[in-house]
């Protein structure tokens, strides 16, 4: 829980620069001068089963075509999480079909791995067999942090994407290296002074260094 706090603060006031960071496609159908509302924080056991669901960052946008949708960010420490007994896929369809029955709209889901993914950007899904003859499929957008290149982030421009090149690869730099990279980038930032304190915050405490590497860093 406290990794999905933290993140949300993170990303909840860069919410238009990680979509466009991550999934520019996406990002250039929505219509940002509608404003983003944000969701209320939503926990449910109204579910079939009483399944438990827990939002992470969600939103609703207005796509360029004037359709609404609601796009849903999960944090996920890794791909093998497991959140009351449910792993990552049953997750993402018990939160998508709340969200579907409560705002009734699209639901885009993101999930976001932190630590462990096999993929840096991809799809994963949730597979329901019925009756043994159709199936009913549910598909969600990946970021396997660990698996993208540092380099990715620090380009982006923005703070938000420094602070999230701290938990990317860093390829042939040593972590030392790539955290004098990644505050370098914050400071180059015209972001304001808030977000560039919630990116270097995120930074220090994802990217701690020893006292030798300090040293190598600066």
């Amino acid at each position: 829980m406290h990794h999905d706090i933290h993140f949300k603060q993170l990303i909840r006031p860069n919410f238009e620069a990680v979509l466009t960071l991550f999934f520019p496609a996406f990002a250039a159908q929505v219509n940002w001068t509608k404003g983003i509302e944000f969701l209320e924080r939503e926990h449910s056991t109204d579910l079939p089963g009483n399944a438990w669901c827990f939002i992470g960052l969600g939103a609703k946008v207005t796509l360029c075509n004037g359709r609404s949708v609601v796009v849903h960010l999960m944090f996920r420490s890794g791909e093998d999480d497991v959140s009351h007994g449910e792993k990552v896929p049953d997750q993402v369809k018990i939160c998508h079909d709340l969200l579907v029955l409560r705002h009734e709209l699209s639901v885009v889901t993101i999930v976001m791995y932190l630590f462990r993914a096999t993929k840096g950007l991809g799809w994963g899904q949730h597979r329901i067999h019925v009756r043994g003859m159709s199936e009913e499929l549910t598909r969600y957008r990946v970021v396997g942090l660990p698996r993208l290149p540092a380099r990715k982030g620090l380009r982006s421009g923005r703070s938000v994407g420094a602070a999230l090149a701290a938990l990317m690869d860093p390829g042939d730099w040593s972590r030392a290296h790539l955290k004098a990279e990644c505050l370098r980038a914050v400071a180059r930032t015209p972001d304001d002074a808030a977000l560039k304190q919630l990116a270097t915050k995120t930074i220090e405490t994802y990217l701690p260094l020893e006292a030798v590497e300090e040293a190598e860093a600066w």
